[in-house]
């Protein structure tokens, strides 16, 4: 039995020996693996950084100029000449068989100042809620917003949000022709805000986890 048990020590102490080396290969591997560290550190280092803004704005300068250093006027003209052209185009729906015009009515050509004033508008909508657009221009005290009802009339806002484009309809493909864009309305705008934005602003280094934008929807345009 003492022998079983001197045999069994010896085991032990020889399975020991080969562990001991494995520890020491971990240890340098250990020692190699820490110098990746800095790696990581850059990172943190990268991620403290500031974003840039380039362009050339003085104390004075309010947001709405850093907004249209970036929607920039080129945007706004394009937004003013597809929406003229998408009203005077004649367009058809088809109903019960028979093709229906549908113009708009009393339609007065827009201007780059009414789309500057409309986009304006949504923006402080954005901010001041109501109920429904027609209370911003009320005269009830409690509901009306008076500078929305000096800016521009409710029937302009209307028409606007009704036929504001940034395309030409015509142009577009139909979804049996290959090269068919869903997007096809949107890509004058972004093209150009995209080219803005990275003139006008470069952004510190971000790190985006999938879980903090999570979406459970079907999207057609994956």
């Amino acid at each position: 039995m003492v022998l079983e048990d001197d045999e069994a020590v010896v085991v032990t102490e020889e399975r020991t020996e080969p562990h001991d080396d494995a520890c020491d290969d971990s240890e340098e591997n250990e020692g190699e693996w820490g110098k990746d560290v800095y790696y990581f550190e850059n990172i943190m280092n990268s991620l403290q950084q500031y974003a840039n803004v380039y362009p050339v704005l003085i104390h004075e300068d309010t947001e709405v100029d850093y907004f249209l250093s970036v929607f920039t006027k080129e945007i706004l003209e394009i937004i003013k000449d597809q929406t003229n052209l998408y009203v005077t185009q004649e367009y058809t729906t088809q109903y019960r068989g028979q093709e229906t015009r549908m113009p708009s009515k009393n339609w007065q050509p827009t201007t780059v100042k009414e789309i500057k004033t409309f986009i304006g508008v949504h923006i402080l909508m954005g901010i001041h809620f109501l109920p429904e657009l027609r209370h911003y221009w009320s005269s009830d005290p409690f509901l009306g917003v008076t500078p929305v009802a000096e800016l521009t009339t409710k029937a302009k806002v209307k028409d606007l949000t009704e036929n504001i484009h940034s395309n030409d309809n015509s142009k577009a493909m139909n979804q049996t022709e290959p090269g068919y864009d869903r997007l096809h309305k949107l890509p004058p705008i972004f093209h150009a805000l995209n080219s803005h934005l990275r003139e006008a602003y470069v952004p510190s280094s971000v790190m985006v986890v999938e879980n903090m934008v999570p979406f459970k929807g079907r999207s057609s345009i994956k």
